[in-house]
């Protein structure tokens, strides 16, 4: 037998063809127990059935359909071995513990007796973390929004209106917008969408323009406010720094009244709207009231001038004015006067007002007479002339 007849003999003695599997066909050897197989085909597609900002859900079709395979899903390095569940044709796996707002590459291989498929790549990304809105200024007419900004993320910012303003991926750490042309007292809705790599969050939030207060008629007494504000408000306040402390109002459509309060304070009016139990000032405007009466006003005369005095008014004042009627008025800050440079023998209407600030309080009425110690002499010289002249021999 020649050497090459006897290596082929040798070679068919050891090595037989096995059967062809549904791998394909696979060699096994005489001299070794252990069958090695050919690589699994790789899965085809993966779908992102659920994101979310710490979680993936990733879902695809068993291979083959065959319950023998098993699978190996690789994330920068670490591995997870997925078992198919009995039944059904697909397998559904979770991925947690990720970063908002960030692309993942995975490469799924599919497994059988230890021999891996060559793998199919894919990548995925996670739901960015909603954006919060501040609303940093209002007025009647205008709102300005502000909200942190991240890396490769658009935004849309929509209103109730059905207007649409893109923001598409803003260099700056912060985005500021400001709104204008609304209506005042106006609740407006809006809706932020930031997209990262195709996912998108949404954040909803609501805010209202303000109102004007200056403009409405304002009523007030000693002791009272009543205003009618048109707009959208839900509570009024009143506060005075003397007192300290709020006094609500009574709200009643577009109209607010306040009593009981202190005669003569300047009482700061707060309008707030209730917006998602959040406080909204509307508008504030600030009422001095009218100060209390003087009381127990009295004058005493004298040669050419007149002394008023009077009881300090209830409440808050910060002078008084006193007008002699024909001649003019000065101010005071005391509770007593002296009007000097008057006629004798005469009487006098005054006038005691009180003041606070500006605002001026009830007229007090009072009527003086003014005396002479001339009036009072006259007939004491003429009798002394009398004596004189009846001393000289006259009489």
């Amino acid at each position: 037998m020649k050497i090459t007849e006897w290596l082929l003999w040798l070679w068919t003695s050891h090595v037989l063809l096995a059967p062809t599997n549904s791998l394909g066909p696979v060699l096994t050897s005489a001299l070794n127990s252990e069958a090695p197989y050919t690589s699994p085909p790789d899965v085809t597609q993966v779908n992102v059935v659920t994101h979310s900002a710490t979680e993936l859900v990733l879902e695809w079709t068993k291979v083959n359909n065959n319950p023998s395979y098993y699978y190996t899903l690789d994330s920068n390095g670490i591995e997870t071995n997925i078992t198919a569940s009995e039944g059904g044709s697909t397998v559904t796996h979770t991925v947690s513990s990720l970063s908002p707002g960030t692309r993942y590459t995975f490469t799924l291989f599919t497994v059988f007796e230890g021999v891996r498929s060559r793998g199919f790549e894919f990548s995925a990304a996670t739901v960015p973390t909603a954006t919060s809105v501040t609303v940093t200024y209002r007025n009647t007419t205008a709102l300005s929004l502000e909200w942190s900004t991240a890396n490769n993320t658009d935004y849309i910012l929509m209103l109730s209106s059905g207007r649409n303003i893109t923001f598409t991926s803003p260099p700056e750490d912060k985005v500021t917008h400001t709104i204008g042309s609304l209506l005042p007292g106006t609740i407006y809705n809006f809706t932020l969408f930031n997209t990262f790599e195709s996912v998108t969050q949404k954040y909803e939030f609501a805010t209202i323009t303000k109102i004007s207060c200056v403009d409405s008629p304002w009523i007030f007494t000693s002791t009272t406010i009543e205003a009618e504000v048109p707009g959208l408000y839900s509570m009024a306040t009143a506060k005075n720094n003397y007192q300290g402390g709020d006094v609500n109002g009574i709200v009643e459509g577009n109209k607010v009244s306040f009593s009981n309060l202190y005669p003569g304070a300047t009482y700061s009016v707060s309008f707030y709207y209730l917006l998602d139990e959040e406080r909204l000032l509307q508008c504030s405007h600030s009422v001095t009231l009218v100060p209390a009466a003087v009381t127990s006003l009295s004058c005493e005369g004298g040669d050419y001038s007149v002394f008023l005095k009077w009881e300090e008014p209830f409440g808050l004042w910060t002078e008084a004015e006193v007008n002699v009627m024909g001649i003019g008025s000065q101010l005071v800050s005391r509770t007593d006067v002296k009007i000097a440079g008057l006629e004798p023998s005469r009487t006098y209407n005054i006038s005691v007002t009180s003041l606070s600030g500006a605002v001026r309080g009830p007229n007090q009425w009072t009527s003086c007479h003014t005396t002479s110690s001339m009036v009072v002499l006259v007939p004491e010289v003429v009798i002394m002339l009398l004596g004189l002249l009846t001393s000289m021999g006259y009489f």
